[in-house]
């Protein structure tokens, strides 16, 4: 006599349960002293986060069950406090600005370096980071991003090193990267480098339900006490026993199966690129053009297959997939990014070649925005006037963009592209920005952190 209350499937709606089968309804259960709890585990979840930390080489592993953005919430939290500096990449997922309010941290934003022949953000360098490192002797964590969602790694080894030696935890979000432990083709995992805190999405690169997730604990700069408690902050007291159960046959998938699976997917991803290479007036990115760009690696199972010669946007490739019958996982003005799994065959690979040759059969154009994008100069990171926590904190108004010049943004304002914020929550809006977002959205770009559809509205603090 306990909940849900559908009492497994019995009370649930009939379609959803027709639709779902009986046994999603009889995992879906609640924290019953056999079953285990997965914020104070002691029994069966204990032994599953057991495997999983062995099975990923980590010193403790944890199952997070509100996604990645749980994980980086969980990691910022536990690393640092009120007024602490973290040395942070600026093409950070948006939720490491999240952790920031959470912790009170003040960022010290690492410049993100965007590839106008790629069009997209590369990872920050190692270079980069130890000048901050020397610059911010004080700072108490590092957060990279690494790979980057077009697949792009750094070497976070030597990262780890530069930072260890000064007695600096290094965060990870690694969402596109839990596969990288199975298999001596992908990029190293920041696992093999000790990262000290890493978060992984089992359910974007491996097999679990979508929002299951994975945190990563090594050595001894971040307190465990501290992560224990911060993911207790941030998760629910009802977790979802499905998706730890995903997660649990994921891990146990990939010890099994794993090296066979994705020596499989490795296999298609290198034929789809091989073949999509040969349509006229397309590339899809080789590492041999990345390592052009730097000491990167490429995660062999993203094709990120750029227009930027025909002329024609991804956004309009990705249109014409769709009316082809294929999904792909993004799009940008240069680029249809695809992604390679252990779930695809043979037969999911041809129909996307197949219908790349046939979408671009249609006319395209030369978009005159290309050479307009590639004179314009991205704008530095301005003056922080608050901390991101302050900024959330303080009351907000909507003012026009033209009229926020010398105001205090309380928004991420991220320009697509190159998707890097142009400004944070706490930062000075400068001149050359709001000229740089007013050209932008002239020429008919996507700007995430305004409103408004004919005047462009910013939301500052009051």
């Amino acid at each position: 006599m306990h909940i849900p209350g559908h009492k497994g499937g019995l009370g649930a709606p009939s379609p959803l349960r027709d639709f779902l089968g009986k046994n999603a309804f009889r995992l879906d259960l609640t924290e019953i002293a056999p079953l285990d709890h997965l914020l104070t585990p002691k029994g069966i979840i204990k032994e599953a986060l057991d495997l999983a930390s062995e099975a990923f080489g980590a010193d403790r592993t944890f199952f997070v069950i509100n996604g990645t953005t749980g994980c980086i919430l969980a990691m910022i939290l536990a690393s640092t406090g009120d007024g602490d500096e973290i040395l942070i990449s600026r093409a950070s997922h948006r939720s490491a600005i999240g952790g920031l309010v959470l912790s009170g941290a003040s960022p010290r934003y690492i410049e993100s370096r965007f590839s106008w022949e790629f069009g997209f953000a590369l990872p920050c360098t190692a270079n980069q980071i130890k000048e901050k490192l020397d610059s911010f002797k004080g700072a108490k964590a590092l957060f990279l991003t690494s790979p980057n969602y077009y697949g792009v790694t750094i070497d976070v080894s030597t990262i780890v090193s530069l930072c260890h030696e000064r007695g600096v935890p290094v965060l990870v979000d690694e969402a596109h990267g839990a596969h990288f432990i199975f298999h001596e083709a992908f990029p190293p995992s920041s696992l093999e480098a000790r990262a000290d805190l890493i978060a992984q999405s089992a359910h974007k690169t491996l097999s679990s339900l979508t929002q299951s997730s994975l945190l990563h604990f090594n050595g001894g700069l971040v307190d465990l006490n501290r992560v224990q408690s911060a993911l207790q902050i941030i998760q629910t007291t009802s977790p979802s026993y499905l998706l730890s159960a995903s997660l649990d046959a994921s891990r146990w998938q990939m010890v099994n199966f794993g090296k066979e699976e994705f020596s499989r997917a490795i296999e298609l991803a290198n034929f789809a690129r091989k073949e999509l290479n040969q349509i006229e007036g397309i590339s899809c990115i080789t590492q041999e053009q990345i390592s052009q760009m730097g000491d990167f690696l490429l995660d062999p199972l993203k094709l990120t297959i750029n227009f930027k010669n025909l002329g024609v946007s991804g956004r309009e490739v990705e249109r014409w997939l769709r009316e082809e019958g294929v999904e792909v996982e993004l799009s940008d003005p240069w680029n249809v990014l695809c992604m390679i799994s252990i779930g695809d065959s043979p037969k999911s690979v041809e129909r996307l070649i197949k219908a790349m040759k046939r979408a671009l059969r249609k006319k395209w154009r030369k978009p005159e925005v290309v050479s307009e994008i590639h004179s314009m100069k991205i704008p530095g990171i301005p003056e922080q006037a608050l901390t991101p926590r302050e900024a959330f904190q303080a009351p907000h108004r909507l003012v026009p963009l033209k009229k926020a010049i010398g105001k205090i943004s309380s928004e991420i304002v991220a320009p697509y592209p190159p998707g890097i914020p142009v400004l944070c929550p706490g930062e000075k809006i400068e001149k050359e920005i709001v000229h740089y977002l007013e050209k932008i959205i002239k020429l008919g770009l996507v700007v995430h952190g305004l409103e408004g559809e004919e005047e462009k509205w910013i939301r500052v603090v009051a």
